[in-house]
């Protein structure tokens, strides 16, 4: 049994929900206290914790997070610390007419089982139910389909578990009568007070694909695959086109949707961990499977008859080279940053045209640097760029430079200029830049993206646990593009930090860390104990 840390399970698991993509859901968590918790459903189970109830109805909301997020913070009902789970015999039909869950002749993506006991007889999950106030079976297997998950259940009209052990062994369990109403939909059942409707989740159908090669185990300490894209609208297709300009030899997608790409030609490098199963579907396409939890369908380019990726002419001019990868070095004097020229790829290299303005009160900005900005900015203008080159916070950090041409009005005109994007200006046009302090008017301006005088590269932590990170990685030359944590993708959010909840539910230690910049340059391989 597993004994929760004193970090609130509610605020883990609504920046989870952020995670996402649900920000619409705003609301005050009420700390609880550290307690000791168990689940009912079954060994390995995944769920979310209780939170108190308002009494209030949720918003519509038209993504899944959305409605998950806002119901767990605004309309969740309290359920007190559980120590029983499922035992049971056959399947049987509920006694007394009770309403019945969805069936898979009704909702073809699960299955519905029968109705069990849940008395005490399997291992209890270190993991908490997931209770709503608008619980329904669907909402029951989005989630638990998120979460890589073969079985859910649920149970007392607004709980619900999910389970990733495949062969699940329920016809032991002894049948029971579920007649509670969901929470969200009177119309169907969701268990009863001891009873659990149970769903088997229908796996996705092996990808119809003349390159899939086989699904595999993967490992983030140890994976042989690079180039990791994520994509809700992920495919079979989208993975192998990202794949396929790179010179890569095999193609994988994974978890739904995450693409990867793998340079070795030895297969044997891709079986490392042993057969896996993918039974995810892709995000962009339900009727093929986009691996597993930890698992990854495997395609190699060319296999029966394929096309190999394009080989570029050798006639041709060569293109000019890829930018060296950053590294971290210690951070040069003002002179030699006011010395530093352009560098290429992307964004840099290219003079952009547009209004300098200006505004006061220097805040936190939208980059979520607060007044504690990096030493590599120091002597530089804090700048908002245009919501059109801001990029979702990507462009968050970046070195400009540029002058003014001399159109323009107002009292103090734009001389020459350097600075670090820290804020967004949503008003503004393509290519213009609003200054945090120095100027008056409207002037016309010449800029560009420079390279930032490196230093070593440093993460400021907002919160760090075994189960939840978020962190801020500072100090690289150009601004950082992607972040793994024991090779997996955290999310970016709006005020320029990294997030990643622990996707098992089990604590992380000492994972390593992979920062990636614009310019793809990896600037920082690193190892972080919690």
């Amino acid at each position: 049994m597993f004994t929760h840390a004193a970090t609130d399970p509610l605020d883990r698991w609504f920046r989870f929900a952020k995670l996402n993509g649900s920000r619409e859901a705003q609301a005050t968590p009420t700390t609880t206290p550290a307690s000791t918790h168990s689940s009912a459903l079954l060994p390995h189970s995944l769920a979310l914790p209780p939170v108190a109830s308002t009494g209030c109805v949720p918003t519509a909301a038209t993504s899944i997070m959305t409605r998950l997020a806002a119901a767990l913070l605004v309309c969740a009902t309290p359920v007190a610390s559980l120590e029983t789970s499922l035992r049971g015999a056959e399947v049987a039909a509920a006694a007394g007419g009770a309403r019945r869950g969805l069936s898979g002749s009704s909702y073809e993506s699960y299955e519905h089982l029968g109705c069990y006991v849940d008395n005490g007889m399997v291992n209890s999950s270190p993991h908490l139910p997931l209770v709503l106030d608008a619980m329904t079976n669907e909402l029951c297997y989005d989630r638990c389909h998120e979460l890589g998950a073969f079985f859910m259940g649920t149970q007392k009209g607004n709980e619900c578990r999910c389970s990733r052990e495949e062969d699940l062994d329920y016809f032991s369990f002894e049948s029971g009568v579920c007649d509670e109403p969901c929470a969200g939909d009177s119309t169907e059942t969701c268990g009863g007070d001891l009873t659990l409707d149970l769903y088997k989740l229908t796996p996705a159908d092996e990808p119809d694909h003349e390159e899939y090669e086989g699904c595999w185990s993967d490992l983030g300490e140890s994976r042989v695959m690079q180039d990791m894209l994520v994509d809700e609208s992920m495919t079979t297709d989208m993975c192998r086109d990202h794949c396929e300009s790179s010179d890569a030899v095999y193609y994988a997608t994974q978890y739904g949707n995450e693409c990867f790409c793998g340079y070795s030609s030895d297969p044997e490098d891709y079986e490392t961990h042993g057969p896996g199963t993918c039974h995810m579907h892709c995000a962009g396409d339900s009727g093929s499977a986009c691996g597993g939890y930890w698992a990854f369908s495997l395609f190699k380019f060319g296999a029966d008859g394929m096309p190999d990726p394009a080989v570029p002419d050798v006639s041709e001019p060569p293109s000019e080279p890829a930018p060296e990868p950053v590294v971290s070095t210690p951070a040069p004097s003002m002179s030699e940053a006011e010395s530093k020229t352009p560098i290429s790829g992307g964004v840099y290299g290219t003079t952009f045209e547009g209004d300098g303005t200006y505004y006061t009160g220097i805040s936190a900005g939208n980059c979520g640097f607060f007044d504690d900005f990096p030493s590599i900015y120091s002597g530089m203008t804090p700048v908002a760029l245009n919501a059109a080159q801001y990029g979702d916070s990507l462009m968050c950090g970046s070195c400009v430079e540029g002058e003014g041409t001399g159109g323009g009005g107002g009292d103090n005109p734009i001389g020459t200029f350097k600075g670090f994007i820290m804020d967004k200006c949503p008003e503004c046009h393509e290519g213009d830049l609003d200054f945090g302090t120095g100027l008056d008017g409207r002037w016309d301006i010449e800029w560009r993206f420079v390279a930032c005088p490196g230093e070593e590269v440093s993460f400021k932590v907002v919160e760090m646990t075994p189960y939840y990170w978020k962190i801020q990685p500072r100090g690289t030359a150009t601004p950082v593009e992607s972040l793994t944590i024991g090779g997996r993708a955290a999310a970016r959010t709006d005020d320029n930090h990294f997030e990643l909840e622990h996707p098992s539910g089990n604590p992380w230690y000492e994972p390593q860390m992979v920062v990636t910049t614009t310019v793809g340059g990896v600037v920082e391989e690193t190892e972080m104990s919690v």
